[in-house]
């Protein structure tokens, strides 16, 4: 019984202590300019959603949210990353950030400036 408390104890450790404290590790390298890092940091913790946005996979972040950031931003965020393609379901993920946060004022006012650019009104 011993043995399996010290494993309990022993794991905690690992997964709750080790693991991320080597992610941020190379979570800052990766801010302190080593673009390769932040592929290490998602092995060391695959489910911060930080840095799976930081890889630009923001559609696995809604996916799997996981509460650590909000609804509304994550949806700003993937209508950003989509207009910037020029794909204009963007605008959809932002009217749904606005579903979420009816006054947030950055998707308002990339809706509109999408609009007068297409001609709508």
């Amino acid at each position: 019984m011993r043995y399996v408390l010290i494993l309990i104890i022993a794991s905690l450790v690992y997964f709750q202590g080790i693991k991320p404290v080597i992610a941020d590790r190379f979570y800052y390298l990766y801010k302190s300019g080593d673009k390769d890092a932040i592929k290490s940091a998602v092995d060391w913790a695959p489910d911060n959603s930080l840095y799976r946005i930081e890889t630009g996979d923001v559609q696995r972040v809604i996916n799997t949210h996981n509460g650590d950031l909000t609804t509304y931003s994550l949806w700003y965020l993937r209508g950003v990353q989509l207009l910037q393609r020029g794909d204009q379901s963007g605008v959809d993920c932002m009217r749904l950030a606005l579903r979420y946060y009816p006054d947030f004022t950055p998707a308002q006012e990339i809706i509109k400036q999408v609009e007068a650019a297409s001609g709508k009104k």
